[in-house]
C-alpha cells in the first residue's frame, strides 16, 4: 500500500565529531553547509523517501545528493517508534544497512506495528570512522497501515436437494487476516454473528490464501430459498462481500428393479446388494440433481460389477463389491464416466472449474486436481472401497475424506461434471 503520509525531505546533511555529546551530535544534524575540517569540502547531504508501507512493514529509498569526491563505505537507514530523531547506536533506534552500493539505495523495513508512528532517517558513511564521518538526513515519519480485504461471492453452481457447494474469491489481499468462509441464512444479508457460517478450506493452513476459497453447506432444507455471503476476518474487522441468493432442487430422479434376485438369495448376496443400492439411492436422490433407472443383475460370473451407459449392471457373487461404493462408482458410469460420447474431450486433469471446486472443497484444499483415464476418476471415484473407508487425504496432508463424505462427495462430483457438460450419451 503507498504510504499517504506526507514526507519531510531533508536536505541538509550532518556531521558528527568524534567525543561529541549526544546534544552536539543532534546540534551537527541541523548544521547545513558545515565544511570537513580536514579537507574543507562541503559533506554530502542526504534525502529520505518511504515508497510502500503495509501493516509490519515499509520500503525505503535513500539519495546522496552531492557524492562527488566522497568513498562511502556504508549505507543505511535508522528507524524508531520513540525517537524523532533517530540515531545510530541509539536506545530504542534500530538500524538496516541497504546492500546497494549507488548513490540511490533502499531495503525493506520489517517487524513493524500496525498504526505507530515510526520516525526514520537514511545515513551513509563515508571517508572513515562510523564515530567520525556519519551523515543523516533529515527525518521523515510514516505509520504502517492494515490493508484491508476484499472478497466477492461467486455464482451458487452445485446446488443440490439437501446441499450446496459456495465459493468465494479475493478480489483485494490485506493484512492480518485470521478467517474467511461463507455465511448462509434464509434471511438478506447473512452474517457469521446471527446465521450459519463455515470457514474456507484452507483458513487453519494458509492465513495469506488470497484465492477462490469455498464451502460445502449440508443437511439443508429442499426446495427453498437461501443467501449466502463471503466474508474475511481480520485483527481488526470482518468484511463482507455480496449477497446472493439460490434455491436448493428438488434432488434427483433415480428408480431400480432387481433381477435374478432369487440367484441372489441362494447365494446369500440379495440383503447385502439390496441395501447397497438403496443406500446409492439415497446419495444419488440427494446430492444429485440427475436421472436414471437402473437394471441391477445378480451375476455370478462377474469379477467385481460393471454398468453400461444404459444403466445395465452386474453385480458379482463377491461380497466386497455389494455394497454402496461399488454401486455409486457404477452409477457414474451409468451417468456417463468413461461412458459418455465426450468422455475423451476433457482433459487428464479435468479442465472445468465446477467438478474440480467441489472436489477441492470437499477435500478442503484448493490445489487438488481431479485426475481421470478412460474410463475412471480420482480423487472421489471410488474405485477400491478403501476410498471411503480409509478415506483419501489431501495434497497438504490436513484432512482426509472418508465415510458419509466420501459417497456426499461422489455424488456432487458427478452432479458437477453434469453441469461442466459430460453428457449422458
Amino acid at each position: 500500500m503507498k504510504s499517504t503520509i506526507p514526507f519531510f525531505i531533508g536536505l541538509s546533511a550532518a556531521l558528527l565529531s568524534l567525543g561529541c555529546t549526544q546534544d552536539e551530535d543532534l546540534l551537527a544534524t541541523y548544521s547545513a553547509g558545515l565544511r570537513d575540517a580536514d579537507t574543507g569540502i562541503v559533506p554530502p547531504s542526504l534525502q529520505v523517501k518511504v515508497t510502500d508501507t503495509h501493516s509490519t512493514g515499509a520500503t525505503v529509498e535513500g539519495y546522496i545528493d552531492n557524492p562527488s569526491g566522497f568513498s562511502v563505505s556504508r549505507r543505511g537507514f535508522v528507524y524508531s517508534a520513540v525517537n524523532d530523531m533517530p540515531l545510530l547506536k541509539q536506545d530504542g533506534t534500530e538500524s538496516k544497512i541497504s546492500t546497494i552500493r549507488k548513490d540511490t539505495f533502499s531495503t525493506n523495513l520489517s517487524g513493524l506495528t500496525a498504526g505507530q508512528t515510526v520516525y526514520i532517517r537514511s545515513y551513509i558513511i563515508y571517508n572513515g570512522t562510523e564515530d567520525k564521518d556519519t551523515v543523516y538526513s533529515d527525518p521523515t515519519s510514516f505509520i504502517p497501515r492494515i490493508s484491508v480485504p476484499e472478497v466477492t461471492t461467486l455464482s451458487v453452481f452445485n446446488r443440490v436437494k439437501k446441499a450446496a457447494i459456495v465459493c468465494g474469491r479475493f478480489i483485494k489481499p490485506g493484512d492480518g487476516l485470521r478467517s474467511y468462509g461463507i455465511c448462509l441464512s434464509r434471511n438478506p444479508l447473512p452474517d457469521v454473528k446471527n446465521d450459519t457460517y463455515v470457514a474456507a478450506a484452507d483458513t487453519a493452513t494458509d492465513a495469506t490464501y488470497h484465492g477462490i476459497f469455498g464451502v460445502f453447506f449440508d443437511e439443508l432444507e429442499e426446495n427453498t430459498m437461501y443467501h449466502v455471503r463471503s466474508y474475511a476476518i481480520t485483527t481488526t474487522d470482518t468484511i463482507y462481500g455480496n449477497d446472493r441468493v439460490f434455491k436448493t432442487t428438488h434432488g434427483g430422479t433415480f428408480n431400480w428393479q432387481f433381477n435374478n434376485r432369487e440367484g441372489a438369495a441362494a447365494d446369500g448376496a440379495e440383503k447385502r446388494i439390496e441395501e447397497a443400492v438403496d443406500s446409492a439411492m439415497h446419495y444419488y436422490r440427494n446430492y444429485t440433481n440427475l436421472n436414471k433407472y437402473l437394471w441391477v443383475n445378480y451375476a455370478p460370473g462377474t469379477p467385481t460389477a460393471d454398468c453400461n451407459i444404459e444403466g445395465w449392471m452386474r453385480v458379482g457373487s463377491v461380497a466386497r463389491y455389494q455394497w454402496v461404493g461399488t454401486i455409486q462408482h457404477e452409477m457414474c458410469h451409468a451417468l456417463g464416466v468413461g461412458t459418455a460420447s465426450n468422455w475423451g474431450s476433457f482433459a487428464s486433469q479435468w479442465n472445468q472449474p465446477k467438478a474440480v471446486l467441489t472436489l477441492r472443497v470437499m477435500m478442503k484444499d484448493m490445489s487438488v486436481w481431479l485426475t481421470h483415464d478412460n474410463m475412471h476418476f480420482w480423487p472421489g471415484g471410488i474405485n477400491q472401497q478403501e476410498e471411503v473407508t480409509n478415506g483419501t487425504a489431501n495434497n497438504k496432508k490436513t484432512y482426509t475424506l472418508r465415510g458419509a463424505l466420501m459417497l456426499k462427495a461422489n455424488a456432487l462430483i458427478i452432479n458437477a461434471m453434469r453441469e461442466d457438460g459430460l453428457t449422458s450419451y
